[in-house]
């Protein structure tokens, strides 16, 4: 008895010295708090192609877009665009003077700071073929290049001053020419890129990250017609590729679904694939179980429900008649309680592009927050950042 009295007594002393603040220390008054959860900050970027800019907007808590600045890129076609997956570098690529653009990003006001020596010379200086596409690692090591002619390159990226070092054996070559898309499977151990000659294809590259080589596996797999862009569904079962078949057949299949192992990274075309969705695409994105598919010629949304096994299945096609040239789409991260698929008009000679935001519903159709905001450009490519700050905590302050 008399144990367990002492017992009962110790402990209310105990609880008597966290809840109260005794002892004295850091924790003194906490009284058990565990500090102010850290701010969550959402932003888009958006690059302007001919003004060699990239203008930068901040998300509302209601999903509304407000101008935030615009940053020079010092390069000569400024189009695709790209953040690595911590957010800390944001990527621009200079089609044009074959350079990348880095900055730093604060992740409180989105405000972007240019990294020492950039915009950075990429890819072979003897040929100075333009830049298609970008890439980067999902751990944020490399960066990936890819040019007009025949392959791409792969850098290792310096996590504190953003320098790149080519790894070992690049640059790697893609089985169809004309390299126009890149995506890198979200474990990290597959790159695919697309290639635009006929026949088209999907050459898949193994990566060790450990050490930063690559090897190429198998033969391409064959797509439609000039593939312009591609993306993982978010679980990474599916890579959708879509083609603008400007210079071959329009009436042929415009979307090309495939399976992908993730143990191999072979791929194998889904059931009902290829399917043909809208004539001209130019952009796709996905948002949980849909498919987002941006037609520029004809000013479209295709909506498209995403089955267990890949297959699609039209939902909608929404009229895009208000914008001009519809260039680009991007959503921001899963793990956000409300999803927001983005959208950008290149605008004209005349008018300036814009960049508008939706809120995906939980039927996948889209609703629209607030007016298009201009870019003050042509608008070309987009990238959307979720950042915090570091966390309050009273009892360790």
């Amino acid at each position: 008895m008399r144990l367990a009295f002492q017992t009962s007594l110790l402990l209310v002393c105990v609880l008597l010295l966290v809840n109260c603040g005794g002892g004295g220390g850091p924790a003194s008054g906490c009284r058990g708090q565990t500090g102010t959860p850290a701010p969550v900050f959402e932003h888009v970027y958006v690059s302007n192609l001919l003004e060699r800019t990239v203008a930068g907007f901040s998300v509302s808590a209601t999903g509304t877009l407000n101008k935030i600045g615009q940053a020079s890129t010092g390069g000569i076609g400024s189009e695709r665009i790209v953040f690595d997956p911590n957010f800390n570098f944001l990527y621009v690529a200079n089609k044009f003077s074959s350079d990348i653009s880095i900055y730093k990003v604060d992740p409180s006001t989105g405000a972007l700071t240019a990294l020492a020596g950039s915009p950075l010379a990429v890819g072979d200086p003897m040929t100075d073929e333009p830049i298609q596409t970008i890439a980067v690692h999902p751990t944020g090591k490399y960066l990936f290049v890819a040019n007009a002619l025949a392959g791409f390159w792969a850098y290792s990226v310096n996590s504190t001053t953003g320098a790149l070092t080519p790894v070992p054996g690049t640059p790697f070559l893609v089985d169809a020419m004309q390299p126009t898309s890149i995506a890198v499977h979200p474990n990290g151990k597959f790159l695919y890129i697309a290639g635009s000659s006929i026949p088209s294809s999907i050459t898949t590259y193994s990566i060790d990250v450990s050490a930063g080589t690559m090897g190429k596996i198998g033969s391409g797999a064959a797509v439609s017609d000039n593939p312009v862009d591609m993306t993982f569904d978010e679980a990474g079962k599916f890579l959708f590729v879509v083609n603008d078949p400007a210079f071959g057949d329009m009436s042929a299949a415009s979307t090309t679904v495939f399976a992908v192992n993730a143990d191999t990274g072979e791929l194998t075309v889904a059931p009902g694939s290829p399917l043909r969705t809208l004539t001209l695409p130019r952009a796709v994105a996905v948002v949980g179980s849909f498919l987002y598919v941006l037609d520029a010629d004809a000013r479209q949304l295709g909506i498209y429900n995403i089955g267990t096994n890949g297959s699609l299945t039209q939902k909608s096609v929404e009229l895009l008649s208000s914008m001009t040239e519809p260039s680009a789409l991007a959503v921001n991260g899963k793990n956000r309680s409300t999803r927001y698929l983005y959208m950008t008009d290149a605008g004209s000679e005349s008018v300036a592009g814009t960049v508008a935001a939706y809120r995906v519903e939980t039927s996948g159709s889209l609703t629209a927050i607030g007016l298009p905001v201009s870019t003050n450009g042509t608008a070309a490519s987009m990238a959307v950042a979720t950042t915090s700050t570091t966390p309050t905590n009273p009892c360790t302050q």
